[in-house]
């Protein structure tokens, strides 16, 4: 039997700490684990939450093809801190693919199988995005507001046309392990 890789997702948290044990808990039903072990990496950003996040992982415990990381760290990075973990991975060991997950959401069992599968190498795919109507560098856009696609078009399929974003968000997005590689 092949071995199969093991799914890294990357996830920053913040002060939703009181979320966490039913992410784990979320996580670790994903439909995909079958087959593949899952490394569930979590980076604390806010060291006021350091105790109560070590306390939801201790007393998670260990289970078998799911693996935990928790790291703290002593300034807030922000949101950008995934990206630089993913590119730590893949410079530790040959990875295709790093999951991100934001630290509000919860899953249902085929999310990550079903961001596998959508994905496609050398590309980043998420389950949401923004298309801008304007921005440039002497105008930007307005993050909040002037995107051509609503949030309501995309948890209804309504837009189902648009398939490529200007903008994805990455809470719930697999990005191609390369993006930290260097190019000649």
């Amino acid at each position: 039997t092949p071995v199969l890789p093991s799914i890294h997702i990357v996830m920053v948290i913040y002060k939703r700490v009181f979320l966490l044990r039913s992410q784990l808990e979320s996580m670790y039903e994903q439909n995909i684990r079958k087959g593949h072990d899952i490394v569930f990496h979590i980076l604390n950003n806010n060291l006021e939450v350091t105790e109560d996040a070590n306390d939801v992982v201790m007393n998670w415990g260990k289970k078998d093809g799911f693996e935990v990381n928790l790291v703290h760290f002593k300034k807030n990075r922000g949101a950008f801190l995934r990206f630089v973990h993913a590119c730590e991975l893949r410079n530790s060991f040959p990875l295709d693919h790093v999951i991100f997950v934001d630290d509000d959401q919860l899953w249902p069992p085929d999310f990550i199988s079903g961001l596998i599968a959508a994905h496609r190498p050398r590309s980043s795919t998420s389950w949401y995005g923004k298309i801008f109507e304007r921005g440039d560098w002497l105008e930007p856009a307005d993050y909040w507001s002037s995107t051509l696609v609503s949030m309501d078009d995309i948890r209804t399929h309504s837009r189902t046309e648009m398939t490529e974003w200007k903008y994805s968000g990455p809470g719930g997005s697999v990005y191609d392990a390369n993006i930290c590689l260097a190019q000649d």
